[in-house]
């Protein structure tokens, strides 16, 4: 297949967006929130997961080993949120 004949696939409407979100104001998305943001901030040098609805603050060139540092991170905290937990 050369480059003019890459094949695009549509994703249904429901996955389009991205997975549901919980419900605004649940206590597991505050906690999940209050875990992620400061991993975003350190490992992404991202300031906020809260959308501005400007492409400039919201889409982020980010290197794989910033995404490695950051999905370990968050493996790590729900890990600890487990053992919390019990």
């Amino acid at each position: 297949m050369t480059k003019k004949q890459i094949k695009t696939k549509t994703l249904p409407n429901e996955l389009a967006d991205g997975p549901a979100a919980p419900k605004c104001g649940t206590s597991n998305e505050v906690s999940m929130n209050d875990k992620l943001a400061p991993i975003a901030r350190q490992h992404l040098d991202i300031e906020t997961l809260e959308p501005r609805h400007s492409d400039s603050l919201d889409f982020h060139e980010v290197g794989v080993w910033g995404v490695r540092r950051a999905l370990e991170a968050a493996y790590h905290a729900g890990i600890a949120s487990v053992r919390d937990a019990r």
